[in-house]
Parts: structure tokens; sequence; C-alpha cells
């Protein structure tokens, strides 16, 4: 692992906190030189406004799922919770949650075609997903459980014992699905939302795949991500399944 991308007397720049802001700059930058060929009424400017406040909100977000989460780990660790002292911890999920909630309001506040806008979005966050993980990688959080396949990574954590890169198994997937994504939007879409809702299917899927071979808490038959994986298929599902009634073409 390399959790400190670089260390100098004055300086500490560590490898988590490098990838989100790269991940969050690449999938800003995507969607800046995109967007406007949606034919949505958005500037550049709206762009990097939407950009600034889905980031505080979805940070938020993941923080609260993860305080959630480990709430008997933090009960009464004030400092911990809000990262006044080294606890680190963010739940994606948290961050989706909140970050699409903000989406559908703006886009409902100021008349956007939300199913268009996110065709075009969905894309620069599975690159930034990507991105994400592959900090989660570097600072040795978010692995899996033991194996004894050949790939098998040791983390700091379990010394001695092979474990499954999951941070890599989801990187892999983000970066695939940012060109399967970006080629369906530009060549095969058959209706508005659909390129969106493929994605997220498929990150919710996958999700649920990899979550057998992760360490996280169960909560009855499955972890948390499990659950939400499922029902962020159920629903996406069914809306793709009531747009695609309607066959609305938009490229």
């Amino acid at each position: 692992m390399h959790p400190i991308l670089l260390e100098a007397s004055f300086l500490k720049i560590y490898s988590y906190g490098a990838l989100v802001a790269l991940a969050f700059a690449s999938a800003i930058y995507y969607c800046y030189k995109n967007v406007a060929k949606s034919g949505l009424k958005l500037s550049g400017e709206q762009v990097l406004s939407i950009a600034t406040f889905l980031i505080i909100i979805s940070m938020v977000g993941a923080r609260l799922f993860y305080v959630v989460q480990y709430w008997p780990d933090l009960r009464g660790d004030w400092a911990a919770i809000f990262l006044l002292k080294e606890r680190e911890g963010f739940v994606f999920y948290g961050g989706f949650i909140f970050g699409l909630g903000y989406l559908i309001w703006y886009c409902w506040q100021y008349r956007l075609d939300f199913w268009k806008f996110m065709d075009y979005i969905i894309p620069a966050g599975m690159l930034g997903y990507a991105i994400g993980r592959l900090g989660c990688f570097l600072n040795g959080c978010c692995y899996g459980a033991r194996t004894d396949l050949p790939w098998g990574v040791i983390f700091p954590h379990h010394p001695g014992e092979l474990r499954h890169p999951t941070q890599l198994y989801e990187m892999l997937f983000g970066l695939a699905f940012f060109f399967i994504l970006k080629y369906w939007r530009e060549h095969k879409q058959a209706f508005i939302g659909q390129t969106f809702l493929l994605g997220i299917m498929a990150y919710a899927l996958e999700r649920f795949l990899v979550e057998m071979v992760r360490i996280n808490p169960d909560y009855g038959f499955f972890t948390q991500a499990q659950w939400l994986s499922l029902l962020l298929l159920l629903g996406s599902g069914y809306f793709y399944w009531s747009r695609a009634k309607g066959h609305t073409r938009g490229r």
C-alpha cells in the first residue's frame, strides 16, 4: 500500500484524498466538455456550480452513512465523527443517495430534463468511481475476504493474509463502464434515460456481487450495500421498463 502520496517537512498529501480530488476533477471536466452537446440550457459556469454543491452534499452523505454503519465504535467520540482526529471512513452509497437527491432537486427547481441530464453525466460518474477506488487501494481500505487466488493482495490491517483486492475489481468495472456507457449514449441509446438507467443497474449488480467477497457487517442476510443494491436494482429496473414502453428516442 501507499497511503501517503507525498511527504515533506511542511506538507503531507494522502493518496486517498488526492485520488478522490482527482476523481471529482476528472468527472467535472468530462461534464464541462460534454453536457453542452446535450442541448440542455446549461452554461459552463452552471456545471461548475452544480459540481461544487454536489461534492459537498455527497461527501456529507458518505460520511453520515459511515457514522451510522459504525455507530457502536463511534458513539460519543465527536472528534472522530467530525473528522477532527484521524478516523477516516466514507460510504459510497451515502454519497450516491445524497448526491442523486440534490441532482433531482436541481433539475426540478430549474426545469431541466433530469433523464437527459443524467444520460450525459453517468459516464463521468463511472470514471470518477474508478479513480476513487484506486485511492481506496492505495490507502489499504475497502479490501475483501481472504483468498488463495494468485492476484490476492496483503493489506496492512491483515499482515500475512492474501485478500481480494476488491477496490481493483471495482476500479476495472468503473473504467469499463465509462467507455461502454459513453459509446452507448452516442451510438445505441433508444430512449432518453436509457444510458443512465443501464449504468445504475450495472453498478447495483456489480456492487451486490463484490460485497460477497468484501468485509462489511451483515444486516440479516446481506450487507448494508447489498440491501441498497437490491433496492436500486429494482427501482432502476422499474423505471427502465416504464420509459422503454414509450420508446422516446433521445441521443
